[in-house]
């Protein structure tokens, strides 16, 4: 009788391993297929002008244009993931000429490696798409960059604080671009007492500016 019942409990014991090992694979396969197969891959997305993009970059969401329904849209790099371009276009209704923009940027909200923002045209409409750059990527300067999150979330194109070339920053708390200034007014050139550069650099993470005097003169955000 005890051997009947010891083998009893024996069989009970197998029979809840196996029920377990057979709901970690089930459970297993699930998140699998929600990694691997449930993700929207950039490479498969049908977008004018598409270049390619990392094998690991996916699209997160997709955004109409915040300045509401749009035309004439143009974008100057196509639907590139690893190139920050520029998208203008119009609002519908809104007078002739008068023309919007949109840079491509990296967003720092609940992600360290960051979420690219780009900006597309879809049939003359302005649109962007909130895309990850996948692994071994990170949204830098409003592309996907090889790195990792170790990597500094501010980019200058001069390589700094330095006033002899006009350079553009692309930090978390936004982006800016080296402009010649005078009297407290922006200028294409400028010379003489009081010209100056307004210079972007890169303080850790977030940007910081300079004015710094041009004793030859400043031309295109940067001291001659």
């Amino acid at each position: 009788m005890e051997e009947t019942q010891q083998f009893t409990t024996e069989k009970k014991s197998r029979w809840w391993l196996w029920l377990v090992i057979i709901l970690v694979i089930i459970g297993l396969a699930i998140a699998v297929y929600f990694i691997f197969f449930s993700k929207t891959m950039v490479s498969s997305l049908d977008r004018e002008n598409k270049a390619e993009a990392p094998a690991g970059s996916y699209l997160v969401k997709t955004e109409k244009s915040p300045e509401g329904e749009t035309t004439n849209c143009k974008d100057n790099e196509g639907y590139d993931v690893t190139n920050s371009g520029v998208t203008s276009f119009s609002k519908s209704g809104s007078s002739a000429g008068v023309s919007y923009s949109y840079e491509d940027t990296c967003d720092f909200t609940n992600s360290v490696g960051g979420l690219l923002r780009e900006g597309y045209c879809d049939k003359g409409l302005f649109k962007y798409d909130l895309v990850n750059c996948g692994g071994g990527y990170v949204c830098r300067g409003g592309k996907c960059l090889a790195g990792d999150e170790s990597m500094s979330r501010c980019i200058d194109s001069d390589g700094g604080n330095n006033a002899i070339q006009k350079g553009k920053i692309s930090a978390v708390d936004g982006s800016g671009e080296d402009t010649c200034y005078m009297n407290g007014v922006n200028m294409a050139d400028c010379s003489g007492a009081g010209c100056k550069v307004y210079e972007y650099y890169c303080n850790g993470d977030v940007k910081s500016t300079e004015e710094i005097a041009c004793q030859n003169g400043c031309r295109d955000g940067a001291c001659l």
